[in-house]
Protein backbone atom coordinates (compact mmCIF):
# COMPACT_ATOMS: atom_id res chain seq x y z
CA UNK A 1 0.00 0.00 0.00
CA UNK A 2 1.43 3.27 -0.92
CA UNK A 3 0.46 6.48 1.22
CA UNK A 4 0.51 10.13 0.03
CA UNK A 5 0.00 12.95 3.18
CA UNK A 6 -1.25 15.61 1.48
CA UNK A 7 -2.60 18.95 3.01
CA UNK A 8 -4.57 20.55 5.58
CA UNK A 9 -6.70 23.24 4.71
CA UNK A 10 -9.43 26.04 6.13
CA UNK A 11 -12.22 22.54 6.38
CA UNK A 12 -10.20 20.01 4.48
CA UNK A 13 -7.77 17.43 4.94
CA UNK A 14 -6.62 14.70 2.87
CA UNK A 15 -4.58 12.04 3.16
CA UNK A 16 -5.45 9.23 0.47
CA UNK A 17 -4.10 5.93 0.47
CA UNK A 18 -4.05 3.79 -2.93
CA UNK A 19 -4.43 0.01 -3.06
CA UNK A 20 -2.62 -1.70 -5.33
CA UNK A 21 -5.14 -3.68 -7.32
CA UNK A 22 -4.27 -6.98 -6.39
CA UNK A 23 -4.54 -6.21 -2.51
CA UNK A 24 -7.88 -3.88 -3.07
CA UNK A 25 -11.31 -6.48 -1.75
CA UNK A 26 -13.36 -5.97 -4.91
CA UNK A 27 -12.09 -3.00 -6.39
CA UNK A 28 -8.74 -1.81 -8.53
CA UNK A 29 -8.75 1.60 -6.70
CA UNK A 30 -9.64 2.89 -2.73
CA UNK A 31 -8.78 6.08 -1.94
CA UNK A 32 -9.70 7.47 1.85
CA UNK A 33 -10.02 10.99 2.40
CA UNK A 34 -9.87 12.31 5.68
CA UNK A 35 -11.97 15.40 5.45
CA UNK A 36 -12.75 17.96 8.08
CA UNK A 37 -15.02 20.75 7.67
CA UNK A 38 -16.01 23.08 9.97
CA UNK A 39 -18.43 26.38 10.28
CA UNK A 40 -19.65 25.81 6.78
CA UNK A 41 -23.10 27.55 6.04
CA UNK A 42 -26.31 25.26 6.55
CA UNK A 43 -27.24 26.41 2.96
CA UNK A 44 -23.94 24.25 1.49
CA UNK A 45 -24.52 20.59 2.84
CA UNK A 46 -24.17 18.78 -0.17
CA UNK A 47 -20.44 17.44 -0.61
CA UNK A 48 -18.48 14.71 -2.61
CA UNK A 49 -14.80 13.79 -3.38
CA UNK A 50 -14.08 13.10 -6.73
CA UNK A 51 -10.87 11.25 -8.06
CA UNK A 52 -9.52 10.68 -11.61
CA UNK A 53 -6.53 8.77 -12.76
CA UNK A 54 -5.16 8.93 -15.38
CA UNK A 55 -1.90 7.01 -17.54
CA UNK A 56 1.33 8.48 -18.69
CA UNK A 57 -0.91 9.74 -21.78
CA UNK A 58 -3.31 11.57 -20.05
CA UNK A 59 -6.11 9.10 -21.17
CA UNK A 60 -8.65 8.72 -18.48
CA UNK A 61 -8.23 5.13 -16.88
CA UNK A 62 -10.60 5.36 -13.99
CA UNK A 63 -12.49 7.79 -12.13
CA UNK A 64 -15.01 7.44 -8.64
CA UNK A 65 -17.11 10.09 -6.73
CA UNK A 66 -18.56 9.63 -3.18
CA UNK A 67 -21.27 11.99 -2.11
CA UNK A 68 -21.62 13.21 1.54
CA UNK A 69 -23.89 15.71 3.40
CA UNK A 70 -22.44 18.34 5.62
CA UNK A 71 -24.79 18.61 9.16
CA UNK A 72 -24.54 21.15 11.63
CA UNK A 73 -21.64 23.30 9.45
CA UNK A 74 -19.50 20.27 10.47
CA UNK A 75 -18.15 17.07 8.51
CA UNK A 76 -15.05 14.90 10.37
CA UNK A 77 -14.77 11.61 8.74
CA UNK A 78 -12.65 9.52 6.34
CA UNK A 79 -14.40 9.93 2.70
CA UNK A 80 -13.96 6.27 0.87
CA UNK A 81 -13.85 6.20 -3.02
CA UNK A 82 -13.22 2.92 -4.17
CA UNK A 83 -14.09 2.22 -8.18
CA UNK A 84 -12.79 0.37 -11.13
CA UNK A 85 -10.77 1.07 -13.76
CA UNK A 86 -13.15 1.97 -16.84
CA UNK A 87 -13.43 -0.68 -19.96
CA UNK A 88 -10.64 -1.16 -21.90
CA UNK A 89 -8.29 -0.14 -19.50
CA UNK A 90 -6.09 -1.67 -17.10
CA UNK A 91 -5.92 -0.87 -13.49
CA UNK A 92 -2.11 -1.07 -13.64
CA UNK A 93 -1.83 1.85 -16.50
CA UNK A 94 -2.74 4.49 -13.86
CA UNK A 95 0.01 6.57 -13.35
CA UNK A 96 -1.42 10.35 -11.95
CA UNK A 97 -4.29 11.25 -9.94
CA UNK A 98 -6.27 14.42 -9.01
CA UNK A 99 -8.99 14.49 -6.04
CA UNK A 100 -11.33 17.10 -5.99
CA UNK A 101 -13.84 18.47 -3.59
CA UNK A 102 -16.67 19.99 -4.67
CA UNK A 103 -19.67 21.21 -3.13
CA UNK A 104 -23.59 22.29 -3.82
CA UNK A 105 -26.56 24.42 -2.07
CA UNK A 106 -28.80 22.16 -0.46
CA UNK A 107 -32.11 22.81 -3.06
CA UNK A 108 -29.16 22.18 -6.11
CA UNK A 109 -27.67 19.21 -7.89
CA UNK A 110 -24.98 21.40 -9.43
CA UNK A 111 -21.66 21.20 -7.80
CA UNK A 112 -18.45 23.25 -7.42
CA UNK A 113 -15.29 24.32 -6.19
CA UNK A 114 -15.55 25.08 -2.97
CA UNK A 115 -13.87 28.57 -3.56
CA UNK A 116 -16.77 29.26 -6.50
CA UNK A 117 -19.55 28.48 -3.65
CA UNK A 118 -17.80 30.09 -0.64
CA UNK A 119 -16.00 33.62 -1.54
CA UNK A 120 -14.54 35.59 0.72
CA UNK A 121 -17.31 38.42 0.65
CA UNK A 122 -19.89 36.79 -0.81
CA UNK A 123 -23.29 35.11 0.78
CA UNK A 124 -21.50 32.20 1.42
CA UNK A 125 -18.21 33.51 2.96
CA UNK A 126 -14.88 31.01 3.22
CA UNK A 127 -12.70 31.86 6.00
CA UNK A 128 -9.68 33.84 4.84
CA UNK A 129 -7.29 33.03 7.84
CA UNK A 130 -6.84 29.30 7.01
CA UNK A 131 -5.60 27.97 3.46
CA UNK A 132 -8.31 26.42 1.30
CA UNK A 133 -7.54 22.76 -0.57
CA UNK A 134 -9.72 21.60 -3.23
CA UNK A 135 -7.65 19.81 -5.57
CA UNK A 136 -4.83 17.72 -4.78
CA UNK A 137 -2.63 16.27 -7.57
CA UNK A 138 -0.15 13.53 -7.36
CA UNK A 139 1.61 10.37 -8.94
CA UNK A 140 0.95 6.64 -7.95
CA UNK A 141 4.71 5.78 -9.28
CA UNK A 142 6.62 5.86 -6.52
CA UNK A 143 9.79 8.29 -6.83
Amino acid sequence: MRKFILATAMCFLVSVNFLMPEKAAESDFTFNVPVALHNIPSQVSKWLVWVLLDDEYHNRVAEGITYFTVTNGEYIGTVTVAFNARPGYQAATAKTYVIWLQCCLSNSNSYNMPNVLMKIGGQYPADETKPLVQEIRGSLIAP
